[in-house]
């Protein structure tokens, strides 16, 4: 009898815990639905004013579900219009998007979940941290060459993520874009760690010669294509090298475009080493 009553409690205990999952994937599944139309009026609604509040509600309802455990591991493939990346060893996920001011000028937004180090238990919910992004980049002077905080970002909608590894440290490589303004894009190559604090530190080590830099930032003109991403054959991120279209222009990026040759970034001992003129006919 007692062996039964084991079995049946056991039962019990699966079928409410069956239920209870089977309920945090339907809400999960309710507030993607949700939050597909807030998108959607984000980039069709005029109304200024309104348009910051359904951002603002984006901005927390996502901070809300992103730090649950459910939240965090929901592949989110309805939301297709934003920039999100996983990072491979599934410690990170990041969601980017933009909007458009009056002024013509590009503000991004993003929040950053965090898989904290020491947790593991299954459906440990304290096991996240959400961080939102603050988009400072207007405000800054040589951008390429700060240390900066999710508190103050350089905005841009994140495309790809890669996880690079030495000794005991790891740096996530970003590639995102950057429309500029109506003359000229950016896109640009981020640097991710994650700082005793348990928060994100964005900039890294690009070394060019003796010249070392945080952050590649690639700016060229709104007419133009610019390839940029990893190569997994040759193990390096690889992207066009951007010329003038003509010598006089030299300097002024929005008549910058690429010139038919390649350049690439590898990841050696910690850092990551650019070389010119990679052969990338395959690219």
């Amino acid at each position: 009898m007692r062996t039964g009553k084991v079995i049946i409690a056991l039962l019990i205990f699966s079928i409410n815990l069956f239920a209870q999952e089977i309920g945090d994937v339907v809400q999960i599944m309710s507030a993607e639905r949700e939050l597909k139309v807030l998108f959607e009026d984000l980039y069709t609604v005029d109304d200024s004013p309104y348009r910051d509040s359904i951002n603002e509600v984006i901005i927390n309802k996502l901070s809300v579900l992103l730090i649950t455990w459910d939240g965090f591991h929901y592949k989110w493939d309805a939301l297709d219009n934003i920039g999100k990346v996983t990072s491979e060893d599934n410690k990170i996920r990041i969601f980017s998007w933009y909007l458009k001011n009056p002024s013509g000028k590009y503000e991004y937004f993003g929040v950053v979940a965090l898989r904290n180090e020491g947790k593991r238990e299954k459906k440990h919910n304290n096991e996240f941290s959400v961080f939102v992004l603050n988009d400072q980049s207007h405000k800054m002077r040589e951008a390429a060459s700060l240390l900066l905080s999710y508190d103050n970002w350089f905005g841009a909608v994140y495309y790809q993520i890669k996880t690079f590894r030495y000794r005991r440290n790891t740096w996530y490589a970003l590639t995102g874009f950057d429309f500029n303004d109506d003359f000229s894009n950016k896109k640009l190559i981020e640097i991710l760690t994650i700082n005793k604090n348990n928060e994100p530190e964005f900039g890294g080590a690009f070394l060019n010669g003796e010249n070392e830099i945080k952050r590649m930032i690639f700016e060229y003109s709104s007419q133009i294509a610019m390839s940029l991403g990893f190569d997994e054959k040759l193990d390096m991120f690889v992207y066009d090298h951007l010329s003038p279209f003509e010598p006089i222009f030299k300097g002024s990026y929005r008549f910058y475009g690429p010139d038919g040759s390649f350049d690439g970034i590898r990841f050696e001992k910690g850092e990551f080493i650019i070389e010119k003129d990679v052969d990338a006919r395959n690219y």
